[in-house]
């Protein structure tokens, strides 16, 4: 059992991996924005797992790490609107 809790993310790990993701995000949304061709092929599946990881982790964790939470949801949405736009033919 000792090792298996060694295993678990604390939420040091989780806000290092949100912050990365979210800062991924930025750059993806940048890129677009600057009409650079870009692959999102895996996003999804990195943003699900860490998610899937998150609700897994204890309660304690999931509260610690809202804000940064919060702050790659915001990422994705921002980028959500920006190929919104773009698939509308809305540059704006």
């Amino acid at each position: 059992m000792i090792g298996q809790y060694n295993k678990m993310k604390s939420a040091a790990d989780f806000k290092q991996e949100l912050m990365t993701l979210a800062d991924d995000i930025e750059t993806m949304h940048i890129a677009i924005r600057n009409d650079e061709e870009l692959d999102l092929e895996g996003l999804d599946d990195r943003v699900d797992l860490l998610c899937q990881q998150i609700e897994a982790a204890p309660s304690d964790i999931s509260t610690e790490i809202e804000s940064e939470m919060a702050q790659m949801i915001t990422a994705l949405e921002k980028l959500a609107v920006t190929l919104k736009s773009i698939t509308e033919g809305d540059d704006e």
